[in-house]
Order: structure tokens, then sequence, then C-alpha cells
């Protein structure tokens, strides 16, 4: 065959210089390595001499390499690899376009990358994106992953940053104040949320409150809309090391967990494995009375049952504490209500009994997982972790308690043997109320009988306000959404006046909720 002698084009493109050649079918012509992307996810490759085309999928957000460049019949090609060096073959011109911003390794610039608070709206709410664990297109080892587009626009799923590639625009998006991953612009729209802030007067005013009443402990603040909750901390978390409260110190949080539990038991309601009103006979017929107890009084504290707080002499397991229960609880005919831990210990094993798993189990798939929630750890955990030490604060000094009673904290399974930390909390409560964790017909059901305004963990306000407290070994736990659901307060505290302490986040919440 005769050779066709050869020229060269010099493109010019808005993403920088392309260098094209003229050659034969049958001859490729060397040019310059250049990055490019391609812009669908299915191109049509060929061979030179021209072939039959061949469509070929490919990743649209992704870098590959464009190594020679030719023309047959006036129609321009590039040869396309991997970053791996794998052939994609040659495809037209048209279908890739060239990357001016990338590394020497195949990654991405990344340029205009800065923080935001917003959300996103899909325009096709059905259509199924993709999700990267890093800027999109580094290199082919990229972790990504495929998802509803109305998954990302969920309420506990903000945008907290955003980044502009050759590739495009792109939107970081949290979840559950972890980070969950980038996703393309172009699916989206993105609208700016204004979270008021919360002015150096209020502060003022809320540390004066703590301050009088000789609080030590962490303070979780969180606005609605706002991406990421304001955090205070107050005092020792130990006062022998020195070492200070904050927000990796985990409190063990007594009567704030039966509200897992309780979301637990919805779970199983929701799927067919429970209903309210059905007694707990099935469960523990030995149990006095227990054909007349549903699992509804359970949750509402107007079951009859009785049982003081007693530490056993030793830690329990959780089959143990279950047991413990039976022996110790009183059981009366009136079901009035009158409020007994030992109602959601019983709960607690009837999940064991329902699931087949231990109670930790349930609790780590059903809500630990599903909340995002990573620093929630049972009492058996305790020693490898940053918990704080308890001390009782009067009005001129304060003196230590004892340490934390852990065979006290093994016989309240289910409702108080955890630990946490007040972003864990505020992650659990963040799932309850947006949906995660139940149906919202579920938790409607869960929550709509109520005794004394209680239900299923929490107490419910006429207005809507929902708030929860807990207290053991000398720990004071609260919690605290306004009615309009815009102020979250979650306070721990390892030095307080438990009685008075509730007063204090009764009126940060009010003092907050005004700043709105």
């Amino acid at each position: 065959m005769r050779w066709r002698w050869w020229q060269a084009w010099l493109l010019v493109g808005s993403s920088g210089w392309w260098l094209w050649a003229a050659v034969t079918p049958t001859r490729e012509t060397s040019a310059l390595p250049m990055y490019v992307a391609f812009k669908s996810a299915t191109v049509t490759t060929t061979a030179l001499p021209a072939t039959t085309p061949q469509r070929v999928t490919v990743r649209p957000a992704a870098v590959y390499i464009g190594t020679r460049a030719a023309v047959v019949d006036r129609q321009r090609y590039v040869r396309v690899k991997t970053l791996t060096g794998h052939l994609i073959g040659w495809v037209p011109q048209q279908q890739v376009r060239a990357l001016a911003h990338v590394k020497a390794n195949g990654d991405l610039l990344v340029r205009q990358h800065q923080r935001v608070n917003g959300r996103l709206t899909a325009k096709q709410p059905a259509r199924v994106v993709t999700v990267t664990a890093t800027i999109p297109a580094t290199q082919a080892r990229l972790k990504q992953w495929r998802v509803p587009a109305h998954e990302l626009t969920m309420p506990a799923m903000p945008v907290v940053a955003t980044a502009r590639t050759d590739l495009g625009r792109y939107y970081l998006v949290e979840r559950y104040q972890h980070r969950y991953g980038w996703v393309s612009a172009a699916d989206f729209k993105y609208q700016a949320v204004s979270v008021p802030t919360i002015t150096a007067k209020n502060w003022l005013h809320v540390d004066h409150l703590v301050a009088t009443q000789h609080i030590q402990g962490t303070l979780l603040v969180a606005q609605a809309g706002q991406a990421t909750p304001t955090i205070r901390s107050y005092g020792l978390a130990d006062r022998a090391t020195h070492t200070l409260n904050g927000a990796t110190t985990v409190y063990p949080i007594a009567s704030l967990q039966k509200a897992m539990t309780g979301v637990m038991i919805g779970q199983l309601v929701a799927s067919g494995q429970l209903q309210l009103d059905q007694p707990i006979a099935q469960f523990y017929p030995h149990l006095k009375n227990a054909r007349h107890i549903t699992i509804q009084q359970l949750l509402n504290h107007t079951s009859g049952l009785y049982m003081p707080e007693v530490a056993p002499k030793k830690p329990l397991t959780e089959a143990a504490a279950v047991q413990w229960v039976l022996a110790h609880v009183t059981v009366q005919s009136q079901h009035q209500w009158r409020y007994c831990s030992a109602n959601y210990t019983l709960l607690a094993g009837i999940i064991r009994q329902v699931t087949g798993q231990s109670y930790a189990e349930n609790l780590t798939t059903r809500v630990l997982k599903p909340a995002g929630m990573t620093t929630t750890k049972a009492w058996t955990q305790f020693h490898n972790l940053p918990v704080a030490t308890p001390y009782f604060a009067t009005n001129r000094f304060f003196v230590q308690t004892a340490q934390i009673s852990l065979p006290l904290l093994s016989s309240e399974l289910g409702a108080g043997d955890i630990g946490t930390t007040v972003t864990d909390y505020y992650r659990f409560v963040t799932a309850f109320n947006d949906g995660t964790l139940l149906p919202i017909a579920t938790r409607n059901l869960l929550t709509s009988t109520r005794t004394n305004d209680y239900a299923a963990g929490l107490y419910y306000g006429l207005d809507g306000k929902q708030h929860a407290t807990g207290y053991d070994n000398d720990i004071s736990n609260f919690y605290s959404r306004s009615a309009n659901g815009q102020v979250t307060v979650v306070f721990f505290m390892n030095q307080a006046n438990h009685y008075r302490a509730k007063t204090v986040v009764q009126k940060i919440t009010e003092i907050l909720a005004k700043n709105q």
C-alpha cells in the first residue's frame, strides 16, 4: 500500500490543546499522551484499519489516557487506554473531551473547593447516580457506589462542600455528621440553607447558667439546616488526669437509651413480628399477671411493674440481667403510670427472643449502623473508652463520687447499659425524627398512646416538643428538641445537681429557640 503524507492539525479547545494527525488507516502516528474523559457511559470503538464499530461500556466520571491520534476518511480518532494500561480502543474524537487539570499520576486537580451549607433537590428522583468516596475520577481503584438520587435529598444528608474539576462541579454530602461521598452536580439542584448565628449575648447567657449551677459536661446545640452542630465543653472529665470534657467524652446515658429499645420494638411491630397490644405471657409465662400486661404497657410504664434499681454483686450477662428483673420485680394489678426501668429490660428480653440475637447485636444492626453512630458502646467496653468520671456539685465545692458501678449498668439491659457521646446521641434522635429508623406511620403508632406525656422512651409536649432525661451513677443526661424542631440540645453532665440541671437545659432550649 502506498503511504500518504501526513498532516497535523492543532486544535485549540477550552480544556486544552489537541494534536491530531492524518494518517493512512494502516499507520498510527505518535502523539504526546493526553488525559481524556468519555462524554457518556457507552462509546463506539474500532480498530485501524477501520472495522465494524463495537459498543463498549466505560466510566464517564473517570480519567483515561489518549495515546495516539489518527484521521481515517476525514474522521478523527483517538486511541484510549485506562490509567493502568488496558486498551479501550480507537474512539471517535467527539466521544471524548480533553482534561487540562490532571496530576502526573492521573488524579484530577481540584479547583474552587469551598465549605457550604445546603441541601440537594433531585432533578429526577428515581434516577440512579454515582457517589464516590473522594473527588471523582482519580485512580482506577476509585471507590464508588450507586444510589437513587432521592436518597441524597434527605434532611440527614446536607451538602457541606463543593468543588470543581475538569469533569464539572461536585457536592460533598454528609450523612449524620459522617462524610458520605461526592456526587455530580449535573443531577441535582443546590439550595443554600441559611442558619441564624447564635449571638455572643445568648452564648454568654448559656455559659452563665452553666457556671452558676457548677455544671461540668459536654453541650451540643444543633439548629435546623445546620450541617455541623455546635459543641461546647465545660470542666473536667477526670480530675486526676486533668482530662477535659469534650466531644469525644463518653457518658453512660442511663434512661436516654430507652428510646433506642423503643425503636427496635417499633421495627418488630412494622415487620409483623410483634403487636403493641400483644400480652407478654408468650415471652414470660411465669411472670405474675403476664397475660394482662401488653408490650404497649411496658413501653409506657403502665404495666404495674415496679423494681428499685439495686446493683447486683457482680456484672451480669444479658440473659442474667433479664432473669435478675424477673426475680426481683414486684407486680401490681393496677395499670397506672409508674416509671420503672425493669419494663425496658423485659422489652430487651423480648427483642432477644423474637430475633434469636443478643440485644447488643440488634442495637448495632437496627440502630447504630443505620443512624451512623460510631461511639456508642456497651458497658463491657468502658475500660477502653474515655468515660467521664462522675462528681457531685455543691455550692462551694465538688466531691468525687464512687466509680461508675458496672454491675448496676449490667443489670439495666435496654434501659441504661450503654455509653455514648453527645454527637452520637444527636445522630440517634435525628435518625428517629427523620424516618431513617422507623417508617413515619410506625413511629406515629408507637408514640400516639402516651401516658404522663411519655411514649416509647421520650416525653412529648402538646406543642410537639420532645425531651428525655437520664440519671445514674451521678451522671446526668438531657435531650431537648424545640416544638418546631428548629433547635436540638443534648447535654451530658458528669457534675451537676440533676433537678436544677433539668431546669437549666429547659432554659437553654428556650434561649436558643428565640434566636431563630
